[in-house]
């Protein structure tokens, strides 16, 4: 990505005679984000992959409600008017992972719910589910947003794409959640419909 990158820039150099007044600033600062962006995203597939080497130290177990309290915490969902949270997770339920990493998981998908209520004008409502399974445990967060239609569900986990609006997201936050549950051996995915809200597995 970077030498493609680099390759766009020297392009943009030779063209810069016949483009507009402004131009060239404004695609080489787009130019300077994305290089930025790819950076960030290879910081993070490297830390991800130090912490999941079978030669690194064993991950310690860590209580989901845990996890989750500590994540509500964070979010300041408890702190927004009109806002709830129900969580349903047995005590005593736990998982083998990098506590700090399996938060921020659940950081991105409460700010998520939380922003995407915001902008339509809806108080959230939240409902956080955990229960285990034959291969470890299954977590289900739910809100009461304004939804994705198909085409933006398909592609809201790939790194760059938001839904935010005036510039205030880097579009990576859904994308280190899958990267983070992979690297912990399990599976993530969205299901949402315009009006239905989302819910994150």
């Amino acid at each position: 990505l970077q030498l493609n990158l680099e390759s766009l820039r020297a392009e943009l150099d030779d063209a810069q005679p016949d483009l507009p007044p402004g131009r060239a600033r404004e695609w080489k600062t787009l130019l300077d984000e994305l290089s930025d962006g790819a950076n960030r995203i290879g910081q993070l597939v490297s830390g991800l992959q130090h912490h999941t080497r079978p030669d690194g130290p064993p991950a310690p177990a860590v209580s989901v409600r845990l996890l989750v309290q500590r994540a509500q915490l964070l979010s300041g969902v408890h702190l927004q008017p009109g806002a709830t949270a129900q969580v349903h997770v047995p005590e005593g339920l736990q998982v083998i992972g990098r506590e700090t990493q399996l938060v921020q998981v659940l950081l991105n998908l409460m700010q998520n719910a939380l922003q995407a209520c915001n902008e339509a004008g809806l108080p959230l409502a939240l409902d956080v589910r955990a229960e285990p399974t034959q291969h470890g445990v299954s977590l289900t967060l739910q809100d009461n947003g304004p939804g994705m239609d198909p085409d933006l569900l398909l592609r809201v986990k790939e790194p760059f794409v938001t839904t935010r609006h005036g510039g205030v997201a880097t579009g990576l936050g859904l994308y280190v959640c899958e990267a983070i549950v992979q690297a912990h051996g399990g599976d993530f995915w969205l299901e949402s419909a315009p009006g239905a809200g989302t819910t994150a597995r």
